[in-house]
C-alpha cells in the first residue's frame, strides 16, 4: 500500500501509467478474498485499473512438489508478467523493504550461498520484456508504517507473516530479534549494507565474464557451446561464465544449488566424455574442445560428437537421449563357457578390447562384424533383418571400442572380442 501511494504521488511528475495486480493465493481463505475486495475498493479510490485473480497454491505446490513458498513465488512473478504484458507495462514495481532485504541475505547465508546469493534482493532485474524494480528496497518496514500512519493510509494484514511454519517467518520473527538483542542492535543495516557491497563486486565479475563469454561461447535456439579455454580464466570467471549459460538456457537459476556446482567443479576436472543432469531439464556435456549447455532432450544429431559417452568400467552410464543406462562389470569365468542369453546383456573379453569404450547412435555407412559371420554388415540391412522399425533405428545405443561396432544395444553383438578358452577377464555390459 505504500508503494502504490508513492508510485501514486509520483506519477505526474515521472509521467507514470499505473495498474494494481493482485494475486489471491487462496490459503487464507476468507482473509484472502477480504484481501481482494480490499485491494479492488482501493483501485476505485484511486481511479487506477486492477486485475485480480486466484490460484491454488497449496494445491500447485503438491503437484509440483514445491514448498508453498517456492510454489507461489513462481506463480506469483508469472501473473506479474502476463498483467504486465496486458497493459503493455514495460516495470513491474514490488514493495520489498530493506527488512526483506536483511532477512534475505541471512537466509541465504544459512542455506549456503554463492556471491550472487549473498548480495541479496536485486533493485532492478531485467526480464525479457519488462523489469522488475523495487522502489523500497533501500527503506525500513518502521519508515513504512509511520509513512502509512501519517497518511491515514489504510492496510491489511497477513497472518501467514506471523507463522513460524515458514523459514523467512523464523529469521524474522526468531533469529533476527536474537541477533538484535544479544549482538549487534543494527543487525538488519549491517546485513543490508553486506548484500549491497557485494552486489558492488558481483556486478563488476558480472561484466568481465559476459565479456570473456563473447569470447569463448556461441549461442543457438536449443544449445551453448563454450570453448574449453575458458577453464584457462580465474575459476571466478569460469563460474560466473557456467552461471551465464545455464541462465541463458534455463531462463533463471532457480533450484541450482551449491551441491550442483560442486558436481559441476568435479565434473571439469575430467576429460570429454561425461554428461550431468541439472535443475529445469538442463543438461551439461563435456566434448573434447567444448562445453555444451542443452535444454532437455534434443533430437538426436547422429553426426554430432556431442552424443558420445565414455563407459564407466565398472560402473553406470547414462545415455539421456533415450532414458537408458549402461551398466558395465566383471564376472567370473565358468567353467564351461555358456552363458545364459538375455537381448539386454553381452559377455566381452576385456582384454582384447581398445580403450575407452564408448556409447554413441548410428552413423551414415555404418558397418558391424556380427557374431559368426565372416563379413561386415551395413547397421541398415542388420536393422532390416532384425525387423527394428525405422523410428527405432536412431535411437539405438552403440558399444564402441576404438573404431569398431562391439554390440548394437539389445539388438546384436559383434564377433570382436568373443569369450574364448584363452579369455582371463570377462565383461558384462547390460543396458537397462
Amino acid at each position: 500500500m505504500a508503494l502504490l501511494y508513492v508510485l501514486n504521488a509520483l506519477k505526474k511528475e515521472f509521467d507514470l501509467s499505473l495498474v494494481i495486480a493482485h494475486l489471491n493465493h487462496m490459503i487464507r481463505k476468507g482473509d484472502a478474498e477480504r484481501d481482494a475486495r480490499f485491494v479492488k475498493r482501493c483501485a476505485e479510490k484511486l481511479k487506477l485499473p486492477v486485475v485480480i485473480e486466484s490460484e491454488d497454491i497449496t494445491k500447485i505446490a503438491k503437484e509440483s512438489k514445491a514448498s508453498v513458498e517456492e510454489a507461489a513465488r513462481m506463480v506469483r512473478y508469472d501473473f506479474y508478467q502476463r498483467a504486465a504484458r496486458q497493459f503493455e507495462a514495460d516495470k513491474i514495481a514490488l514493495g520489498h523493504t530493506a527488512d526483506d532485504q536483511a532477512e534475505t541475505v541471512l537466509m541465504r547465508m544459512i542455506r549456503g550461498s554463492g556471491l550472487l546469493g549473498l548480495s541479496g534482493i536485486p533493485p532492478v532485474r531485467n526480464l525479457k520484456r519488462q523489469a522488475i524494480i523495487r522502489p523500497l528496497i533501500d527503506v525500513s518496514k518502521d519508515e513504512i508504517k509511520k509513512f502509512l500512519k501519517q497518511g491515514k493510509i489504510s492496510f491489511r494484514k497477513d497472518i501467514t507473516n506471523t507463522q513460524s511454519i515458514y523459514f523467512r517467518n523464523k529469521i524474522r520473527q526468531q533469529l533476527i530479534p536474537f541477533l538484535k538483542r544479544e549482538f549487534n542492535p543494527e543487525i538488519k543495516k549491517i546485513l543490508k549494507e553486506t548484500g549491497k557491497n557485494l552486489r558492488v563486486d558481483y556486478d563488476y565479475l558480472l561484466k568481465c565474464a559476459k565479456a570473456r563469454f563473447k569470447k569463448y561461447g556461441s549461442c543457438t535456439a536449443k544449445r551453448i557451446k563454450i570453448d574449453t579455454a575458458f577453464l584457462n580464466e580465474d575459476i571466478a570467471i569460469q563460474r560466473m561464465i557456467i552461471r551465464e549459460a545455464i541462465k541463458m538456457i534455463k531462463g533463471n537459476l532457480n533450484s541450482i544449488t551449491y551441491g550442483h556446482w560442486e558436481d559441476l567443479n568435479r565434473m571439469l576436472k575430467k576429460s570429454e566424455g561425461w554428461s550431468l543432469d541439472l535443475p529445469g531439464g538442463v543438461v551439461v556435456r563435456r566434448m573434447k574442445d567444448s562445453l555444451v549447455f542443452l535444454k532437455g532432450r534434443t533430437e538426436i544429431n547422429n553426426n554430432s560428437p556431442a552424443v558420445r559417452y565414455s563407459l564407466k568400467i565398472p560402473g553406470r552410464t547414462k545415455i539421456l537421449e533415450v532414458n537408458k543406462t549402461i551398466k558395465a562389470d566383471f564376472v567370473k569365468k565358468p567353467k564351461e563357457l555358456k552363458f545364459k542369453k538375455f537381448q539386454n546383456k553381452e559377455y566381452f573379453d576385456f582384454e582384447k578390447l581398445k580403450l575407452p569404450l564408448s556409447i554413441r547412435f548410428k552413423k551414415s555407412k555404418d558397418r558391424i562384424k556380427p557374431l559368426g559371420m565372416q563379413r561386415h554388415k551395413r547397421l541398415k540391412q542388420l536393422f532390416i533383418d532384425e525387423k527394428i522399425p525405422a523410428e527405432r533405428r536412431r535411437s539405438m545405443p552403440l558399444a564402441i571400442s576404438g573404431n569398431k561396432i562391439i554390440w548394437v544395444c539389445g539388438v546384436k553383438r559383434s564377433d570382436y572380442a568373443k569369450i574364448t578358452d584363452e579369455t582371463k577377464r570377462i565383461l558384462n555390459l547390460k543396458i537397462e
